[in-house]
């Protein structure tokens, strides 16, 4: 769109020449000027092409208003079109830039609209070589590649924008009074092969380097030769290439520690087979002994403990399993309250003191009570104590002695497990509490486990703020583990004389009425037969319909339901039960013994209803203390 300004205070004037100038280019859009007020706000937006202008107006002449349209704006056309004739007043028009001077006639209209033409085509031009020098200097600004000339002895002629941004100056005068080979790294590079490109580095005004692609011409055309060259950043290439070396070698080193973790893999599922069935093989063949012979009461009382202990043996191996596979997905969750840890690690020796006796190994403890209240989870801390213990007692040799000590270190409750066994080599002890590890080979194991024991130490104890270690002096010399966990602040410490209740006899369930749910016959009868050994009047149903017919003919004290049962699940038995009304049952206290024994199964049977989560395997005491509890029995 062109505009053309029309300076004229002579309205019948200003009538004829947009009549003249609509015939030809009805267009072009024209802004009429005629006082002074509105020539200053036109010259000041500068919104116009072309200027047609009278010579003879009320507020000035038109050779000031020449003079100041082409201070403003020197290369727009302007045409005078005036009465005056004068000669003097043309001349002096056009050395001040006027493009034409014509006389107002009538014959003279059509001079003027070839005048406006003749412009106009000029003002075409002109844009149109102004976009394309825009379209140019905009490609030449986007492009990386520098194109300069030098002197042969590196002064610099000429340089586009992109050579100067890679010598990171504004102007070429920033480089033209220095010789800029000094630049280069080496210095010299610039006057060796010339025709020879090279990758050198170069240093940029800021002091920094960038590596830089070379090429360079010796040009002999003009009087003295020059050197005609381009120059390109190839930084990022160069870093490339070092990532794409660093990559190689890390995905050398991936694979290979891949592999190292496929065969640690391997060799742990061999370890879970071997562990897992072996002491499945004593607990099935004791079972089928006992079942075909008789036997006397010693081989009999050896049996049932051998079956006892190697099922416990077993459901360590598995809870192991489990917690591992916690500890992956972070499912892992405390229940914390203040803890005397006195209490923790007695109970822990007591557990791990039959296995101890069985090796004639003496299990020694030296427990200070002024450093035993924590706030943590009883149960997790128990687990880390009996594995460190359960560690020692494997790797500890008939007749040697296990050493468990609680002491306040600074702020910290301090635990320490020392044995005298086998040891730990300087090879393996960086390596003591990592997942899957084994000092042994699959093969040749001498001592049992999955090597999980020590992780999951080490994911409990940072569990509750603390940290792990252990120490020795090499193999056949022993080990020490020591844990350390933040105290309790004195203000929030329970007496020292408030224990857990500890039971001597268990409770009597004299009376209490149970109802048992479980689809598996076995599990029925073993719970009925331990519930009703301390008491209980126990029924049983082996599905979650017979459990509600048992309950529509009397209701229970405690209803004890597995949860994985075909066809109706428990969730939906206790479910139905509960939309019972409080006389028929609704509010019956339920306990969920179920194998399903993960936190989010736990959370998920609390939220459904159930009073108590308890997992399979149970022991019979805990299971009789459970529902003696939930039945205000203690």
């Amino acid at each position: 769109m062109l505009n053309l300004l029309l300076i004229d205070d002579n309205e019948d004037d200003r009538v004829l020449i947009i009549y003249e100038l609509r015939r030809e280019f009805p267009d072009l859009q024209i802004e009429s000027i005629i006082d002074a007020e509105s020539l200053h706000q036109a010259l000041t937006t500068g919104n116009f092409n072309l200027v047609i202008t009278d010579y003879q107006l009320r507020w000035n002449d038109g050779l000031t208003v020449l003079r100041e349209i082409k201070t403003r704006y020197p290369s727009c056309p302007v045409i005078m079109f005036t009465d005056s004739g004068d000669q003097e007043i043309a001349v002096e028009a056009m050395k001040a830039g006027l493009d034409d001077y014509i006389i107002k006639s009538p014959k003279h209209y059509v001079r003027l609209r070839g005048a406006v033409r003749s412009a106009l085509n000029r003002v075409e031009t002109q844009q149109r070589a102004d976009r394309l020098e825009m379209r140019l200097q905009a490609l030449l600004n986007r492009l990386n590649v520098g194109v300069f000339r030098s002197t042969v002895d590196g002064h610099i002629l000429e340089g586009n924008a992109a050579f100067l941004r890679l010598l990171g100056v504004r102007s070429l005068q920033d480089v033209q009074a220095s010789n800029w080979q000094e630049l280069f790294s080496p210095a010299d590079v610039v006057l060796q092969n010339l025709n020879q490109e090279r990758e050198v580095q170069l240093r940029r005004a800021d002091g920094s380097y960038i590596w830089v692609s070379l090429s360079q011409t010796l040009s002999t055309t003009e009087a003295e030769p020059v050197i005609e060259g381009l120059i390109e950043d190839i930084t990022a290439q160069k870093q490339a290439q070092e990532e794409c070396d660093r990559l190689l070698m890390s995905e050398r080193a991936a694979r290979a520690e891949a592999q190292e973790a496929n065969r640690i893999k391997d060799e742990f599922l061999a370890i879970v087979s071997h562990e897992l069935r072996t002491p499945l093989n004593s607990i099935l063949g004791w079972s089928q002994i006992l079942s075909n012979r008789k036997m006397n009461e010693a081989t009999l009382a050896k049996a049932l403990e051998t079956i006892q202990r190697n099922a416990t043996l077993q459901g360590q191996l598995i809870d192991d399993i489990l917690d591992i596979s916690r500890i992956v997905q972070g499912k892992i969750q405390l229940n914390t309250r203040p803890v005397h840890l006195v209490t923790v690690i007695n109970a822990a020796i007591e557990n791990i003191r039959p296995t101890a006796e069985i090796k004639g190994i003496q299990v020694e403890s030296l427990l200070d009570p002024e450093a035993c209240q924590i706030v943590g989870d009883p149960e997790r801390l128990q687990q880390i104590v009996w594995n460190l213990l359960s560690n020692a007692v494997k790797f500890t040799p008939s007749s040697g002695r296990v050493e468990v000590r609680l002491e306040s270190v600074d702020s910290m409750a301090q635990i320490t497990v020392k044995d005298t066994g086998k040891g730990i080599s300087g090879d393996c002890l960086p390596y003591i509490f990592d997942r899957f590890r084994q000092a042994e080979p699959a093969t040749t194991r001498v001592y049992g486990g999955l090597g999980l024991g020590l992780a999951i130490v080490r994911y409990l104890v940072e569990m509750h703020s603390g940290t792990v270690y252990a120490t020795s002096e090499g193999e056949g010399m022993g080990a020490t583990f020591t844990v350390q966990l933040p105290l309790m602040q004195s203000q929030n410490k329970l007496p020292l004389d408030q224990k857990p209740l500890i039971l001597d006899n268990l409770p009597s369930l004299d009376g209490l009425r149970v109802l048992v749910v479980d689809d598996q016959t076995d599990s029925l009868e073993l719970i009925a037969f331990i519930l009703s050994e301390y008491g209980a009047d126990v029924r049983t149903a082996p599905s979650a319909s017979e459990a509600l017919d048992a309950i529509a003919q009397s209701v229970p004290d405690i209803l004890i339901s597995d949860i994985g049962m075909p066809e109706e699940d428990g969730y939906s038995l206790l479910a139905r039960v509960r939309a019972l009304p409080a006389e028929q049952g609704g509010l019956l206290p339920a306990i969920a013994l179920t194998a399903f024994a993960r936190e989010e199964e736990r959370v998920r049977a609390l939220k459904a209803g159930f009073s108590r989560h308890v997992p399979k395997p149970v022991e019979p005491a805990e299971l009789v203390i459970v529902v003696a509890n939930l039945a205000g029995r203690i």
